[in-house]
């Protein structure tokens, strides 16, 4: 290429990289000013919600949300306070996947909305039974008179697709309970399940060394039962549902020192013992913020067939890659048994690479080419070796 002509392609492939380039920065800060879609306010102020000097407004804080179809149910705290709960629950709710959204304050659960008669909530979790189309959002309930502290677990209901929330029902106390605390909820949505429609709330009693607490529902949230205990201590439990009904709850001990689980197979009537999963070491940060690791857990409903299809069968793919490729050779460069039994033939039916390299070499008395016949695979397995290596790191 003459140096003329060389010259022009430059001048032309510049301007047209300079074009792409401002195309390309003129269009990021479309993405960049995307700003996320705000889903619910704090409508208190001091004046509203004191509560203590230290309330924190427009400060909604700790989300749980389920969904079911379409649907999503979120709700939170409302005007947090320092030394515990906040002002309110808030919900939000959206009936199209997300794109739009309605909110509000739970009634009946704190004095400063709707009747309630406590001092403050906290603790949101949110549920959603199918077997009697009701949305339950549970919430940890405070006392303020000689100190904060629990007082029990309210449950708000929904059975117009959480729009409003206008029953509230609690989960009796158990005898002796001094301050309940870590409420989850869960409900058995799986129609073949022994115990479709129960729904069930994790708690501890944190004034009792956080001694494991669980109510069961069997009406939409209606009513619940006295909680029964496997008088372990624990504290962050969160229940999930197996699709056979089976009730499995991860937790962390009392201690924040390890990982453990118990269980109850008979839709709740009672657990089992807790059984420790994994030891926690873990370094606390400075300022004193609480960053206790509680488990979070999920479950979804994969049967036998799912479990090996996407759970074990991917475990295994490296021995399975690695036994194939191992049998391609082998079996690619084996000569005995054809030898013996065909000789190659009839009529070269049955001659392979290896057989070819052996019929020029010995009995062709090529020894030369038969050599180079016997390599004609080798960059076969180069390639097959290199794209299964590069799979498994990939995987890796």
């Amino acid at each position: 290429m003459s140096f003329i002509s060389h010259f022009r392609l430059r001048t032309r492939i510049i301007p047209t990289l300079t074009i792409a380039v401002v195309l390309a920065l003129a269009a990021f800060p479309v993405f960049a000013a995307s700003v996320p879609l705000q889903i619910g306010v704090d409508p208190f102020t001091q004046a509203s919600c004191h509560a203590s000097a230290l309330t924190n407004h427009q400060a909604n804080v700790e989300p749980d949300s389920f969904s079911n179809g379409s649907m999503i149910v979120a709700a939170y705290q409302v005007g947090r306070i320092y030394d515990g709960g906040a002002c309110a629950i808030g919900f939000s709710t959206s009936t199209d996947n997300g794109a739009t959204w309605t909110s509000g304050l739970l009634p009946g659960v704190t004095k400063y909305v709707g009747g309630g008669t406590f001092d403050r909530a906290t603790d949101a979790a949110v549920a959603y039974d199918a077997q009697h189309n009701t949305w339950i959002i549970s919430s940890l309930v405070l006392t303020e008179a000689g100190g904060v502290q629990g007082a029990g677990i309210r449950n708000s209901l929904s059975t117009n697709g959480g729009l409003t929330w206008p029953t509230v029902t609690s989960i009796p106390n158990t005898a002796g309970m001094i301050s309940p605390d870590k409420n989850w909820i869960v409900c058995d949505n799986t129609a073949t399940s022994p115990f479709y429609g129960n729904c069930y709330t994790e708690l501890d009693d944190n004034g009792a060394g956080n001694r494991m607490e669980m109510s069961r529902s069997t009406d939409g949230g209606a009513t619940w039962s006295v909680a029964a205990t496997n008088s372990n201590g624990i504290i962050g439990g969160q229940p999930v549902v197996r699709p056979d009904g089976t009730v499995i709850v991860p937790t962390a001990n009392a201690n924040e020192t390890a990982i453990g689980a118990f269980n109850s197979t008979n839709g709740g009537v009672s657990w089992s013992a807790t059984t420790t999963i994994a030891t926690i070491k873990h370094h606390s940060v400075a300022g004193s913020l609480r960053e206790g690791p509680l488990p979070s857990a999920e479950i979804d409903g994969a049967g036998t067939f799912q479990r090996f299809l996407y759970v074990t069968l991917p475990s295994l793919q490296h021995v399975l890659l690695v036994t194939a490729l191992l049998s391609t050779i082998w079996t690619s460069a084996n000569l005995t048994q054809i030898f013996v039994l065909t000789g190659g033939g009839p009529n070269y039916a049955t001659t392979t690479v290896p057989v070819l390299s052996y019929l020029v070499a010995i009995p062709g008395k090529q020894i030369g080419m038969g050599s180079a016949q016997s390599m004609m695979l080798v960059p076969f397995y180069c390639v097959l070796v290199y794209f299964l290596t590069r799979r498994m790191l990939r995987q890796d």
